[in-house]
């Protein structure tokens, strides 16, 4: 699978400096302010189009979900992305992401990250979840 999203995302992506993204992440965090929710929404748009264009090109299970996670964030250049599934739980553990750069908080470095998975997730297997950031771990309950 990880060679197949590799082929995707070489096809289908953007390759851009991460300093670049991280500036952008933090110039949008500091824009928003309190309103920083908004941030994580679009971001949870984004990522519900990503899951659509990468169902499209590869055939995934519900079992496969956390697999195509894990490969396709750290495929995309966000850091070393860890999936654990934990009977109705997935924990998404971010290692060495420059997304750590845009803020002191991980809770806010992480959130448009979060947005992002929660709408990639939420398309695959086609309901709402919860998720929520503990740390450099984005929780999400299926």
């Amino acid at each position: 699978m990880r060679d197949k999203i590799k082929e995707f995302l070489e096809k289908e992506g953007v390759i851009l400096p991460k300093d670049f993204v991280a500036e952008l992440y933090l110039q949008m965090l500091k824009m928003a302010g309190p309103f920083s929710g908004l941030i994580q929404n679009g971001s949870k748009r984004a990522g519900k189009v990503a899951a659509r264009s990468l169902i499209k090109s590869l055939s995934i299970t519900d079992k496969e979900v956390p697999e195509a996670l894990k490969h396709f964030f750290s495929l995309a250049g966000f850091g070393d992305v860890e999936v654990i599934v934990e009977g109705n739980v997935l924990k998404v553990h971010v290692k060495d992401s420059f997304l750590f750069k845009s803020h002191d908080d991980p809770k806010k470095s992480l959130s448009p990250l979060a947005g992002a998975i929660q709408g990639f997730v939420e398309e695959f297997i086609g309901k709402e979840l919860k998720v929520s950031i503990e740390d450099k771990t984005i929780v999400i309950i299926t």
